[in-house]
């Protein structure tokens, strides 16, 4: 049988290159945005429970910022979707994935923009 001697072919400084990467990214610090320190659980509560979770508690909240009345109306749905007094002002919403539809007549839904709502109501 007949050996064959085999060579590798590394690019000259191929590896100098890998330890200066792989040391320069070890030095590094990120440049996250600093979050703010939560020093007890319960304050991690309340900070999460402050989160809108979804889009109708999004609504909600910006409605309560602004001192906008937001209630559902009872028995009353459009497109099996709850219907929504939001203001004083005969405005009423309902909302179908995270699509605001409001009327001001009763008849004619109109989709809109959160903004835009709240400005409507006041």
């Amino acid at each position: 049988m007949m050996s064959r001697a085999t060579t590798i072919i590394q690019q000259p400084g191929a590896k100098e290159s890998i330890s200066y990467l792989s040391s320069s990214e070890l030095n590094s610090t990120p440049t996250a945005p600093a979050l703010p320190k939560i020093d007890s659980f319960a304050e991690a509560v309340r900070t999460a429970a402050k989160i809108p979770q979804g889009f109708k508690d999004l609504v909600t909240k910006r409605c309560e910022e602004r001192g906008i009345l937001f209630v559902p109306i009872p028995n009353k749905y459009h497109e099996a979707k709850q219907a929504y007094r939001i203001g004083t002002n005969g405005v009423q919403c309902y909302i179908d994935r995270n699509v605001i539809f409001y009327s001001q007549n009763g008849s004619t839904w109109i989709p809109t923009s959160l903004n835009r709502l709240l400005d409507v109501s006041c």
